[in-house]
Parts: structure tokens; C-alpha cells; sequence
């Protein structure tokens, strides 16, 4: 699998899995991602590093939890999960 379709993949499954427990902002950003830059690797790569970016409000700053709206019953897994998808999708970025 080249590397273009590989992210692609982990896009489509992260955003999945965020629709799954309710997180649609992030879930509809990573949609956005996917659709238009999903033949163009010069296009997202820097997409997807955007999300992961330092700054207040990235990816990894998301905590799927009961507070925040989010459909979920074990908080501490979903999270775990969401760690691990997190970083294979940088992984696969960084193969771009």
C-alpha cells in the first residue's frame, strides 16, 4: 500500500471512530482533509502535521469524555484508543 492511500486510510478510521463517540467537529475537519487532499501528497502531508500542531486546540489536545458532550462509557480506553490512532496517523504522515 503506497503511502498517500495509507494515511488516507488512517484519516477515514480516525474520523470514524470520532463520529462513533460524537466528536463531529474534529470528525468533519479530518473529512475535510480526506476529501480534498486525498490523491495530492504535497497537500496532505502539511494538512494532517496542521492538525498536530503545538498550538491550543490540536489534535492532541482532544479528550473524548462525558463532559465534553462525547458518547462514551469508558473514558480511559476510548482515550487510549484515540492515542493510538493519533499516532499512527503521524506516522503515516511523516512517511509522506
Amino acid at each position: 500500500m503506497n503511502e498517500v492511500h495509507e494515511a488516507v486510510e488512517q484519516l477515514f478510521t480516525l474520523e470514524r471512530f470520532l463520529r462513533q463517540h460524537a466528536v463531529t467537529g474534529w470528525a468533519d475537519r479530518i473529512r475535510d482533509v480526506r476529501v480534498t487532499s486525498h490523491n495530492d501528497r504535497e497537500l496532505l502531508k502539511p494538512a494532517v502535521l496542521k492538525m498536530y500542531r503545538g498550538t491550543m486546540g490540536s489534535l492532541t489536545d482532544l479528550i473524548i469524555s462525558r463532559v465534553n458532550g462525547h458518547e462514551v462509557e469508558d473514558e480511559t480506553a476510548v482515550n487510549i484508543q484515540l492515542d493510538r490512532l493519533q499516532d499512527e496517523l503521524w506516522e503515516c504522515a511523516q512517511r509522506l
